[in-house]
């Protein structure tokens, strides 16, 4: 019984006594927002529903390149969209503006 009491103690000094290794945090990365491109003559309605689709859609999920959904996928995606971030038809309108005014032709 000595002897095993020792031995804990000799184990427990020295591990007490080991260098102690440090783990370095790592920021987590993270993802960047796709970059999406304005056309180059985007009216001012397009400027505004860029904007809005940012700072209101980003809150929640990443934002999603126009360019990821087809036209007839986009529809219902924005009406379910407008009720779940309470957005006015009006700001809505100008989201819409921007996302199919950056659809592929």
């Amino acid at each position: 019984m000595k002897n095993r009491i020792t031995a804990l103690a000799f184990g427990t000094l020295l591990m007490a006594c080991s260098p102690k290794t440090v783990v370095q945090p790592t920021s987590p990365k993270t993802p960047e927002t796709p970059a999406v491109e304005v056309a180059s003559t985007a009216s001012e309605s397009v400027r505004k529903g860029k904007i809005l689709y940012e700072n209101n859609c980003g809150k929640c999920h990443r934002l999603f390149s126009p360019t990821e959904e087809t036209a007839e996928n986009w529809e219902p995606i924005l009406k379910r969209m407008q009720k779940k971030a309470r957005l006015e038809d009006a700001d809505m309108a100008l989201i819409h503006d921007y996302i199919f005014a950056n659809l592929p032709k």
